[in-house]
């Protein structure tokens, strides 16, 4: 892959960016991944999808419409320098409909700031039959006809989450996601991994498993080994291409209700340690989601796991959405008037977690 300068500003007659004209080379997925993460960028998750903003929007007495979230995800998008922090922003099908400042979609804004466009295609969890409490993700009947509109405005990648829980009874026991749903939940991520490589655009997995709940780092690990072995197996079985792959998943942690918070000591030899026994080495990167961690845990988490990321064979980095987005919301208000106060809190939030 020839290296692109993530900061390049177009110049003299060439108005296309650095990222357009490289994407006119027909780059490989292999490569789209490399280019993500020059330089330890990572991916802003900006694709909460209608109920959770609407919730964020209500802890704050902010109009759930659709400027409003224009608006929202406009702070983030046109923030200076977001280049140099970020190679990838995945976005919610609503942005990527609506338009920046300057009169174009928001997909084709960020490529022309060097920065790729990625969309979230799940529809969302359903629960699943014969499964109290547990989830299926919805979205692949119409994905093929998603995919090619999506490429076709410029996208790249999209990723696709699914939610598994650990569950504790009466007496404290906890248990882990039960086999029949750890597995129809990878088989769904797998097959919606084989349409997006097939269409040109690189999948992002993401199998969390969620952190609300009350159990230890221990069972976390169990449960995080689990199930990335299980979809590991999936993707390698359906003759997935790992390098244009990428992993999202949960850092390996006690649950948000257990008696003691983890430590980020703990945290990063716990993650290391299952991402080591369980992930190919031609995985095209892994990514941390945030979670539900708060933004000062997430940073120190991460920035723990980082110390330790030689002892992995694939690039390890970021895709938070809450970590990065909250300081910049709580400047914001809902208020345009707090536009550039917005900015300057989310770009020192940006500089905090990638430093």
């Amino acid at each position: 892959m020839n290296r692109i300068d993530s900061n390049e500003e177009t110049t003299g007659t060439d108005k296309k960016s650095a990222l357009r004209r490289y994407l006119e080379a027909n780059p490989s997925l292999r490569d789209l991944v490399k280019f993500i993460f020059i330089e330890k960028r990572g991916i802003l998750a900006a694709d909460e999808s209608g109920g959770s903003i609407a919730k964020k929007f209500d802890s704050m007495n902010i109009d759930d419409t659709a400027k409003n979230r224009r608006d929202y995800r406009n702070v983030f998008l046109s923030t200076p320098g977001l280049s140099k922090y970020c190679g990838g922003v995945i976005l919610f099908e609503e942005t990527a409909e609506q338009k920046a400042d300057d009169g174009q979609l928001f997909g084709d804004f960020l490529l022309d700031g060097n920065v790729l466009p990625g969309i979230k295609l799940d529809r969302g969890l359903q629960p699943l039959p014969n499964f109290e409490g547990n989830t299926y993700t919805r979205g692949l009947d119409d994905l093929p006809e998603r995919l090619e509109k999506y490429h076709g405005m410029g996208f790249r990648f999209a990723k696709w989450r699914a939610a598994l829980n650990i569950t504790t009874d009466a007496s404290g026991k906890a248990s882990l996601p039960p086999d029949q749903v750890i597995d129809i939940n990878n088989t769904i991520l797998a097959l919606y991994a084989l349409e997006c490589q097939k269409a040109g655009i690189i999948p992002i997995v993401e199998p969390e498993l969620v952190y609300d709940g009350n159990y230890n780092i221990e069972t976390s690990a169990l449960a995080t080994t689990k199930i990335i072995q299980n979809l590991m197996e999936k993707l390698i079985a359906y003759k997935l291409d790992l390098p244009g792959v990428i992993l999202k998943c949960n850092m390996v942690l006690a649950g948000k209700q257990w008696k003691t918070l983890s430590t980020p000591e703990e945290v990063a030899t716990a993650t290391v340690t299952v991402l080591s026994k369980t992930v190919p080495k031609q995985m095209g990167a892994v990514v941390f989601l945030s979670g539900g961690q708060t933004p000062i845990q997430t940073a120190a988490n991460y920035h723990a796991i980082r110390t330790r990321v030689s002892e992995l064979p694939f690039p390890v980095s970021f895709s938070f959405a809450r970590a990065l987005q909250d300081p910049a919301l709580n400047a914001w208000k809902g208020d345009n008037n707090n536009f550039d106060e917005a900015q300057t809190a989310f770009s020192k939030q940006l500089q905090k977690v990638a430093s």
